[in-house]
């Protein structure tokens, strides 16, 4: 049954000797599992009674026969219906029975002798214009009205069907006419008016008809072939029938879109497919005296696709007639009554033959697009043929052909490992064809060399092969994954595109020397263009890969190549600002180099700025100055002082300003700045300034603050410039008062040297000294007697009486008995106060001693049953205090009671060091007696004394302490007293302080309180 033809398919397969293969990429060293290209399969349809089929059409869900009996099934094998199902014809409904009766008076029985499926749309015809439809969800045939009398020969399908709208379809009829027709399915059948579109000269009939469309660079055309018994037709146009075929209404029109021959009694038509991209790429017609193959363009779609055919008649002589012709990518499926006949596209050979005589008589052959496959029926038989793997082994053909591109594609279809050296063959034969582009793709994918390639590309002198070049290293980074080999690839990137940006400024300026105007403006437009593609590429290069690119070697080939303008633009893209500004400086644009800097608001700015800050405020210092108070906010400004020293003295008011600024505004606090406006206010001296900068800040030292200015290079500042004012402000400041109101003295200023004589106010003796330096200046000065007798009324330091020995015996009392006479009476005045005091002491110290002997004879009355409030012990079981309110407490519970009082915390540390402290005292002076006797006695003899205030003297027992020890003993004593029984703890005054503080309870009191 099955006839094997060889196809290429032997292991001793080899190149011819200009495509030798390297050893290692041998062609008889692959190892593929063994896959037939072609697979027949008898096929049954399930629980069919053996009907005679007439016509058979298969989708990729459903089954529709018409048999001779004009029965119509249908199977669905996706809703898995288990026999192939009879459809009733319409006959019942009204109207329709009718003309059915009438068709059967006329002539015996209609005949259903066509069906056209598409998806889920099936259409059937009978011989008397009677058509119907059957939709995939719908178990009813319908009649078409608006086919009525419409004898269909052919059926051209959308494209664009979907599973409700068939779209704009085109029906060819036995008329020789073109119509458009539409049918929408929503539960019911909605058709459109059918429209005529064309007519054929000549009556030619129709036999075939097929609709596609073609997409041509930006533009889809339309395009429809019908094939007749002469030849074809093709007629295309703008995506839309009634303007496609509005330029056919003319019949002259319509012929000059035939291809006629000789005439037969029939015709068959195949359109091809690509299987990627479902693309029509070709179509085969043949009727019996010839077999032509058309080749669809595919740049541009003319009237000449009709004559550039290629004839197959020769090659397929053999064959008469066939029943049925299919057409794929790499082969013709010829149909007889006989065989089934597969034959390369490439070669022309019959690769495969079927010998199906055992089907029975043959009707028909339809394609099955969904599945890739082919069904074969007879009247009684169905069988079909699997082509999916038609292309395993066609590269090797395509080869033999130097078909390397169609070969690729093949190989790498299979994944065959021969496909990166056929990737290499078809980069040569693109780049023999100075499709460099392309080239340079298939190149990526090839077993060659970078180092072969980059140089192949190099080695032209072709500015596009350089393009090339740019997209094979643009491929080329897609499989890099190592940091410094991307670096390098876009460093070469980076460097074609400088060339041909250099390259089409050279072509663009040679614009001019064209001679011809016309073509001279012609080229401006079109070498502007492709100036800014270049410019617009490279920035947008940059841009995409910034954070990759080496900015030192961007820096070198821009460099290199001239494009400065470059270099700075890629450094604004990366922030490196100080590239910009070395660059700007270099071309003395000192206000670019600023400008430059404006828009950046990080502290990159302020670092270059202080690395040229020399330069910048030498030539700019306005600007730069400007730039910094507005843009930098936080910065160090003590890192720009060599840039403010070098601002020239004509335009220091910009540093003394934005000094001025740092210190007021931005609380600067460095000593250095503070030192720097002092430098730049006296040179040149600016006095007034000065004075109102060192008062601020006489009046912070005076304050307590802290000034941020030294002292000593202020005073050396204002020597060497000769400003007084300013010294004697220093001085002061310095508390040099001496040397402040000499200086002001010296130089007149008479009323400042009196501000400075007031300003040691703790200091008596030093404002008398300084007040008296101001009157002798004055007498030395022969000024007048009253202005220095007047100093005596601004003070209180010194009096007419220490004037007297400075007066000369030119001056005569009379000039000053007044002012002697004050004085004499202001010594009486304070004789009597003075003697006023002495009467109130001699008063106070009698009352002293009255209350004294009263103290002596005081005594406290203590009941020897009398109880510690505390423990509620006997009070004389152990050292106690006793108050004034009868209040007594054994001392070891008032310290505890004391302890326990929350704002006595700071003191019980204290309160227990000065324990330890008596104790180990005690101790030592009595070791031979009781510690606690020794505690009562002292602590009960001491007590008594301290609560009446008594001076009796305590008797020293005899002990080993020493006259030091016995006085620190008392001492500590002393202080523990204060600490523990200053105030009785129950009715002192600190209790009524208490009454802030709240209750301390335990935990069930709490909770008792709880709601």
């Amino acid at each position: 049954m099955m006839q094997q033809f060889q196809y290429r398919n032997d292991d001793n397969w080899h190149m011819d000797d200009h495509l030798e293969l390297p050893d290692e990429c041998g062609f008889e060293q692959e190892e593929t599992e063994k896959v037939d290209l072609f697979t027949m399969k008898n096929f049954e349809l399930p629980n069919f009674n053996r009907q005679e089929i007439k016509q058979l059409v298969v989708s990729e869900n459903q089954f529709i026969i018409i048999t001779r009996s004009n029965q119509v099934y249908r199977w669905r094998p996706e809703k898995n219906e288990e026999q192939c199902v009879l459809l009733d014809l319409p006959e019942q409904q009204q109207g329709m029975a009718a003309r059915l009766i009438q068709r059967q008076k006329e002539r015996r029985e209609i005949l259903l002798d066509r069906v056209f499926l598409n998806g889920h749309h099936v259409i059937i015809c009978s011989d008397t214009g009677d058509n119907f439809y059957i939709h995939y969800n719908d178990n009813k045939i319908r009649i078409l009205e608006s086919l009525r009398t419409k004898q269909i020969k052919s059926i051209a399908w959308n494209q664009q069907t979907e599973e409700t709208d068939t779209g704009d379809i085109l029906i060819a009829t036995k008329d020789s006419k073109i119509w458009s027709y539409r049918i929408l399915y929503q539960n019911d059948v909605k058709e459109s008016e059918c429209r005529n579109m064309v007519s054929l000269p000549n009556e030619r009939q129709i036999n075939q008809i097929e609709q596609f469309t073609f997409q041509v660079q930006d533009s889809t055309f339309a395009c429809v072939i019908a094939s007749t018994n002469q030849g074809i037709f093709f007629f295309y146009g703008v995506n839309s029938f009634d303007i496609m075929f509005n330029k056919y209404r003319d019949p002259a029109s319509v012929i000059r879109a035939e291809q006629s021959s000789f005439r037969s009694h029939t015709s068959l038509l195949s359109l091809c497919h690509s299987k990627v991209g479902n693309k029509a790429h070709s179509f085969v017609y043949c009727n019996g005296k010839q077999f032509n193959l058309f080749n669809l363009p595919e740049k541009d779609l003319n009237d000449q696709i009709l004559t550039s055919y290629v004839s197959l008649q020769d090659s397929f002589k053999q064959f008469d007639m066939p029943i049925q012709i299919g057409l794929s990518e790499f082969h013709y499926y010829i149909l007889t009554q006989d065989a089934l006949h597969i034959v390369s596209r490439i070669t022309l050979l019959t690769v495969q033959k079927y010998d199906i005589k055992h089907l029975g008589r043959i009707q028909g052959m339809q394609y099955d697009k969904a599945n890739d496959w082919f069904w074969i029926y007879s009247e009684r038989q169905l069988c079909k043929i699997d082509i999916s793997n038609e292309d395993k082994d066609a590269w090797k053909l395509l080869m033999d052909k130097k078909m390397f591109l169609e070969a690729y594609d093949v190989a790498s279809k299979y994944n065959s490992s021969h496909k990166l050296y056929i990737a290499g063959l078809c980069g040569d034969l693109l780049f023999q064809q100075k499709d460099y582009q392309r080239a340079a793709e298939y190149y990526q994918r090839s077993s060659k060399t970078f180092e072969e390639i980059f140089l192949k590309f190099l080695s032209c002198d072709d500015m596009k092969a350089r393009q090339g070049l740019e997209y094979y290293l643009q491929e080329l980074m897609n499989s890099l994954k190592k940091e410094q080999e991307r670096t390098l690839v876009l460093a070469w990137r980076f460097e074609l595109l400088v060339y041909r940006l250099n390259e089409t400024e050279k072509l663009f300026q040679e614009t001019k020397l064209i001679e011809s105007e016309v073509k001279r403006k012609q080229q401006y437009s079109i070498r502007q263009d492709m100036l800014n593609k270049v410019k617009e590429s490279l920035d947008q290069f940059q841009s995409q890969y910034k954070n990759e690119l080496s900015k030192e070697l961007v820096y070198q080939i821009t460099i290199n190549h001239g494009r400065v303008e470059n270099c700075v633009e890629f450094a604004k893209l990366i922030n490196d600002y100080e590239t910009i500004i070395q660059h700007h400086i270099n071309q003395e644009n000192y206000k670019d180099a600023i400008n430059n800097l404006k828009s950046v608001k990080d502290s990159s700015s302020m670092e270059v700025i202080q690395k040229y800050s020399h330069i910048l405020m030498k030539f700019e210092p306005e600007q730069t100055l400007k730039l910094l108070i507005t843009n930098v906010k936080k910065f160090d400004a003590s890192k720009i002082i060599g840039g403010l020293m070098n601002i020239p003295n004509e335009q220091r008011k910009f540093g003394i300003q934005f000094i001025e600024y740092q210190i007021n505004h931005n609380k600067c606090t460095e000593k250095s700045i503070n030192n720097l406006l002092i430098f730049f206010l006296t040179h040149p001296p600016q006095a007034e300034k000065i004075k109102q900068y060192l008062l601020i800040q006489e009046q912070l030292l005076l304050n307590g603050d802290k000034i941020y200015f030294d002292l000593d290079f202020a005073l050396r500042l204002f020597q060497q410039s000769s400003l007084i004012e300013p010294q004697i402000i220093i001085y002061g400041m310095m508390g040099l008062y001496t040397e402040s109101v000499t200086l002001a003295l010296d130089y007149g200023l008479i009323e400042l040297a009196k501000e400075y004589a007031k300003k040691p106010e703790t200091n008596d003796d030093l404002r008398k000294k300084l007040w008296m330096l101001i009157a002798e200046r004055l007498l030395k000065q022969n000024v007048a007697i009253d202005k220095v007798i007047e100093l005596t009324k601004e003070t209180d330091t010194i009096k007419i009486e220490d004037l007297l020995p400075h007066f000369n015996e030119n001056i005569k009392i009379e000039h000053f008995k007044d002012e002697i006479c004050n004085s004499l009476k202001n010594y009486n005045e304070e004789i009597e106060k003075l003697k006023e005091e002495m009467k109130k002491l001699s008063a106070n110290s009698d009352q002293l001693k009255n209350e004294l002997k009263m103290t002596k004879n005081k005594f406290l009355i203590i009941d020897t049953q009398q109880k510690c409030e505390h423990c509620l012990k006997h009070l004389f079981n152990d050292t106690f205090y006793i108050f004034p309110c009868n209040h007594g407490f054994h001392k070891e519970c008032i310290v505890i009671k004391i302890k326990q009082q929350p704002q006595n915390e700071n003191k019980i540390s204290k309160i227990d060091a000065l324990d330890l402290k008596l104790q180990s005292i005690i101790q030592k002076s009595n070791p031979n007696m009781k510690q606690k006797q020794q505690e009562t006695n002292s602590f009960f003899q001491f007590q008594l004394m301290n609560i009446f205030g008594g001076q009796k003297q305590e008797q020293r027992p005899q002990s080993s302490l020493s006259p030091e020890e016995e006085k620190q003993f008392k001492e500590i004593k002393e202080e523990f007293d204060k600490l523990v029984a200053s105030e009785c703890i129950f009715c002192g005054p600190s209790v009524v302080d208490q009454i802030q503080i709240g209750f301390e309870i335990d935990q069930y009191e709490r909770e008792s309180w709880t709601l």
